[in-house]
C-alpha cells in the first residue's frame, strides 16, 4: 500500500502525491494519521524491524522530508 497525500489551499484539494521511501516500503503499511502540528505521521505496518505483526510507527518531518520511521515499541 502506498500512502497518498494531498494539500488543501483555501476550499480546494491539491493533487495527490506519494510519501515514498522511507514511509513507504514493500510491507503493509496503513492507518495514517498526523499529528496537531503536522510534523509527525504515526502509522501501522507490518514491515522489516518490527516486534511482529502489525506494530505503530512514526515519523518526523525534517528539512528533507519525513525522516526514517521509528517504531513505537512492544507496548505502545
Amino acid at each position: 500500500m502506498r500512502y497518498l497525500c494531498d494539500t488543501k489551499k483555501a476550499e480546494d484539494w491539491g493533487k495527490p502525491f506519494s510519501l515514498s521511501s522511507p514511509v513507504n516500503t514493500g510491507g503493509w503499511e496503513s492507518q495514517p494519521s498526523i499529528s496537531a502540528d503536522g510534523r509527525t505521521l504515526y502509522f501501522v505496518s507490518n514491515r522489516k524491524g518490527g516486534y511482529g505483526g502489525y506494530d505503530i510507527w512514526k515519523s518526523t518531518l525534517t528539512a528533507n522530508g519525513w525522516g526514517e520511521p521509528e517504531n513505537l515499541g512492544a507496548n505502545c
